[in-house]
């Protein structure tokens, strides 16, 4: 039988709603036309009463069938068929067997996951990124009655994204709502929604230019790792209620400060080895700033007035030698 377009949407309609029989479905997924049927609607013969078809149909498991489409690249269909199972899938802990986070907040994929990675024919440059967005679409699609890795049961409180391609992992989960600290090698988007708890993030690992405005609206924020990064400046920092800490240490192209924005809250600057660092501008302008590390700032020119500020721990750039 040989169904029209109209007929395809019923097909569809009938899948994702869970009125399919278990037999039916592994037929879908068997289909060679099946991908086509969402992406390009087009005719499709579904012959699910045909006992021998049927016996073809079944010589695969379910997750058998899973990988093939993964393999092909179809990782987002292969989510697709995924929520529309749900809880139907038999044995889907097998899809996060080995996945978990460590005690660092490091996402770990699945067994699965790596042995796709492996065997398709995924870009060099995109792999890493698939693999752990992949990871992350079985844990945000994972039935609360499959046994898993309690770290992947629930919002993580840490999380390190310093591996390369784990940003993917990050843009698969939806939200992160108990997330206090953050470590990123490359930038992230809608981070204050997704992110509304974060309190620290650290940017040590990202090797090029950072898009300050991602911090836009994180205003529970209230450390910043720059440790080491490339920053010319913090004129793109937004304004974020919470922030008392600022870390800039060995930052070895900053060149001026005046340009980050006021700040009521913050209590802390170091800016300890900032070599190229010429001026600081008002420092007025941060009226709770109580500590404040120059040491090795050796181009620096000092405001006049630095000495009759109220910061109680106050580093000059030849206080102490470097040891």
């Amino acid at each position: 039988m040989v169904n029209t377009g109209r007929e395809n949407q019923e097909v569809m309609k009938r899948f994702f709603s869970g009125e399919m029989s278990e037999e039916e479905r592994l037929k879908l997924l068997d289909h060679p036309g099946t991908v086509e049927l969402l992406c390009k609607p087009r005719a499709i013969t579904i012959n699910s009463s045909d006992s021998k078809d049927t016996s073809t149909n079944i010589e695969k498991t379910t997750i058998e069938k899973f990988e093939d489409l993964i393999k092909q690249g179809e990782i987002n269909f292969a989510i697709d068929l995924i929520k529309g199972l749900g809880e139907d899938i038999p044995d889907y802990e097998r899809f996060l067997e080995g996945g978990r986070i460590d005690h660092s907040g490091r996402p770990w994929p699945s067994t699965f996951c790596t042995s796709i990675k492996e065997a398709s024919g995924w870009d060099w440059e995109e792999r890493d990124v698939k693999l752990y967005e992949m990871f992350g679409k079985l844990v945000e699609n994972c039935p609360q009655n499959v046994s898993r890795d309690l770290s992947l049961v629930g919002s993580p409180s840490t999380l390190n994204l310093s591996e390369n391609g784990a940003e993917g992992y990050y843009s698969a989960i939806s939200s992160f709502p108990l997330l206090r600290e953050l470590t990123i090698k490359e930038s992230l988007e809608n981070l204050s929604s997704k992110c509304p708890n974060l309190e620290y993030i650290d940017f040590r690992r990202v090797g090029g230019s950072i898009d300050l405005s991602m911090l836009e609206g994180c205003q529970k924020l209230s450390q910043v790792n720059f440790m080491h990064t490339s920053l010319k400046n913090l004129s793109g920092l937004p304004n974020l209620q919470s922030l008392k800490r600022v870390d800039l240490r060995r930052c070895w192209y900053l060149e001026e400060l005046e340009t980050m924005p006021a700040s009521y809250s913050l209590e802390i600057l170091d800016l300890h080895d900032c070599r190229k660092l010429t001026t600081l501008g008002d420092l007025s302008r941060f009226p709770s700033l109580s500590k404040l590390n120059l040491l090795g700032c050796q181009d620096l020119e000092l405001p006049k007035n630095i000495e009759d500020l109220n910061i109680t721990d106050l580093i000059l750039p030849s206080d102490l030698e470097e040891k």
